[in-house]
């Protein structure tokens, strides 16, 4: 899963939970760090004091990505994630020795050329 430092809310949740039960690698920038939804009210015509009104918790950590953000398993910059996303699935691709090991292999041969 590609995350940025502009990843933020619903976002945060899918990678925070497919990271945490081992479904998913993280790859990209840390995530901006909104896990707890909050509501604006108005105390004054030109104050609003915004509140926390939920908090999600994840079953397996008992924890979230609030303030923190989502740490990415492989850290890079956002406009390289893609890349290093799909070197990183060829070279499983290749490691696994499946019918597609040599395609795979022929791919990322051309990704340095």
């Amino acid at each position: 899963m590609l995350t940025s430092a502009t990843t933020f809310s619903g976002g945060e949740q899918l990678s925070y939970d497919l990271q945490q039960l081992g479904r998913a690698t993280i790859i990209g920038e840390r995530t901006r760090g909104g896990a707890h939804p909050r509501e604006g009210f108005v105390v004054h015509p030109h104050l609003e004091a915004t509140i926390s009104v939920a908090q999600s918790v994840n079953p397996k950590t008992g924890g979230n990505w609030e303030g923190t953000g989502v740490a990415p398993d492989i850290e890079t910059t956002a406009d390289r994630a893609r890349d290093v996303a799909y070197e990183r699935a060829l070279r499983d691709v290749i490691t696994a020795h499946g019918t597609a090991a040599a395609e795979a292999e022929d791919a990322l041969a051309g990704l340095s050329g």
